[in-house]
Parts: C-alpha cells; structure tokens; sequence
C-alpha cells in the first residue's frame, strides 16, 4: 500500500505578523508547528494553504525523483 503524504492531516491558520503581513501555520500532529512567511495579504497565504491542500491530495509516492534521470547533481 502506498504511504501517505506526510503532511495528510495537517491543520494550518493564517496569522498576521507584527510586520503586518500574514504567514500561514502548519500544524502536523507529534511535529513542531512551521510558519510559512511572507505573504503580502491574508487572501495569498489563504491561497497557499489551498495550494497546498491540493498538492498533498494529489500525492503519489516518489514524484520527487521523476524528470531527473540523465542530470547531474
């Protein structure tokens, strides 16, 4: 069976930062919470997080490595 994404169950918040632009939290249960930064208005870090959604719903194991074969590291 294949194994999930590792960010399958995550929770994110969009919070506004001192600087007044947004970041987006990423809450991933037994890890660290991580702050993506730098998002000018709270619709793009909303954006993001959608984004993001998306790209963990269409996982499939091993994406990384495709289109690699023949380059040099």
């Amino acid at each position: 069976m294949a194994q999930p994404h590792p960010h399958t169950g995550a929770t994110y918040r969009v919070m506004r930062r001192p600087d007044n632009s947004y970041g987006a939290e990423v809450i991933i249960e037994g890890m660290n919470p991580t702050f993506i930064t730098g998002f000018a208005t709270q619709a793009l870090a909303e954006a993001w997080i959608e984004k993001h959604k998306r790209e963990i719903e269409d996982y499939t194991p091993g994406w990384r490595g495709r289109g690699r074969q023949g380059k040099k590291p």
